[in-house]
């Protein structure tokens, strides 16, 4: 599988070195913000990871007023996550895409995570790259573990759709799309450890 590498502020993931990602689940911009600070002071962090699914309220004002806190608390690129519950969050798949595009649209994120599972993952990667926000396409799950073939798979048939999506974005972009310099993003698995599948 060829190794992808995507440039979020001034990080580079994908690359030799890995990078350690803090998360901010609060539930409203307050709380938000006493995590930042926390993450800010903390020095071990190279990039935050906003779960918007955490929010109490995920209207687009909320959204775009904690996208603010965020940019003005912490001085690391964020990836912002709307975790959906069938992949281990607390986002309901309805409000998966107005969440994303309010995120975009607040310039709340430096990578946007979007779920490979679901039906809408395209357009939301495309509004991601029109924004010039290089993607995170996630799997989840937690009742348990693939083979070693399977996962090998899984990754390359994920990062074969993200590559496929960003040629042709590419195709249609103008030649100075911010997204371009960025890369199209990484692919991303996670599952619990314990019965192979």
């Amino acid at each position: 599988m060829a190794q992808m590498k995507v440039r979020a502020a001034n990080v580079e993931l994908g690359g030799d070195r890995a990078a350690t990602i803090a998360p901010l689940m609060g539930k409203n911009a307050s709380e938000l913000a006493q995590e930042a600070r926390a993450v800010a002071g903390g020095r071990g962090a190279d990039l935050v990871e906003w779960r918007v699914d955490h929010l109490s309220d995920i209207s687009n004002p909320v959204i775009a007023g904690c996208a603010q806190v965020l940019r003005r608390e912490v001085d690391l690129p964020i990836l912002a996550t709307f975790r959906t519950e069938e992949q281990g969050g607390r986002g309901a798949v309805a409000d998966y895409e107005r969440v994303a595009l309010a995120v975009l649209e607040a310039e709340a994120a430096d990578l946007l995570d979007v779920e490979y599972g679901l039906e809408q993952r395209r357009r939301v990667a495309f509004s991601a790259f029109e924004a010039g926000v290089p993607v995170v396409l996630s799997s989840h799950d937690f009742g348990a573990t693939p083979g070693a073939d399977e996962l090998v798979a899984r990754m390359r048939q994920m990062q074969g759709e993200l590559l496929e999506w960003f040629e042709q974005f590419l195709d249609d972009a103008d030649e100075d799309a911010d997204v371009r310099s960025r890369g199209a993003g990484l692919v991303k698995v996670a599952y619990m450890p314990g019965s192979v599948m």
